[in-house]
């Protein structure tokens, strides 16, 4: 029972620092967007990854037993892949080519996820469900905003990726206290 508790406290601390250093990212993409947008490929991939991973230990950790716990597994398995195809990319052609679209598609995908994860609670005791909802709608609206416009998304990449990540923190962090089974 002990290391059952270890491993628990072991989850929630890694999803904790995961979320605030999530948060931070988006801080600083909204305070240096210059010296961000030089920068986001990397941080984008390594926190991308960093998501991936926590969502794929908390579906392993009791995750699965929740409704919905196959969406967890499914969005951290695409973050990981994602992630590592952003953070070991040449930066210079991710930044050019491939990071509008990259950023595009992921945060529709993963307010897919969140949007669909909402719905499994629904009819849950937990009440919080409606917050999940409209994360997720925000992301979706965030995502097409640049996928339409890329160009727009290319001048203003830092401030969206600041603002997502800032969403996607305070999701994961409201996430990781809601659910008492992790």
């Amino acid at each position: 029972m002990k290391g059952a508790f270890a491993m628990n406290t072991f989850v929630r601390i890694f999803w904790i620092i995961t979320s605030i250093l999530m948060i931070l990212v988006g801080v600083y993409c909204l305070i240096n967007p210059g010296a961000a947008l030089l920068s986001v490929a990397w941080l984008l991939g390594i926190s991308v990854l960093l998501d991936g991973i926590s969502a794929v230990v908390y579906y392993f950790n009791g995750g699965k037993e929740i409704k919905g716990g196959g969406w967890v597994l499914f969005d951290g398995i695409v973050s990981i892949i994602l992630g590592l195809i952003v953070t070991f990319s040449n930066v210079a052609i991710v930044m050019a080519d491939f990071l509008p679209l990259f950023f595009s598609v992921w945060i529709i995908l993963k307010g897919i996820f969140t949007f669909c994860h909402a719905f499994h609670f629904k009819g849950e005791s937990n009440s919080c469900w409606w917050a999940f909802l409209i994360v997720g709608i925000i992301m979706v609206l965030i995502g097409l905003a640049t996928f339409i416009n890329p160009i727009l998304s290319i001048i203003t990449i830092a401030t969206v990726v600041g603002l997502y990540f800032i969403l996607s923190g305070v999701y994961s962090l409201f996430q990781c206290f809601i659910f008492k089974n992790l």
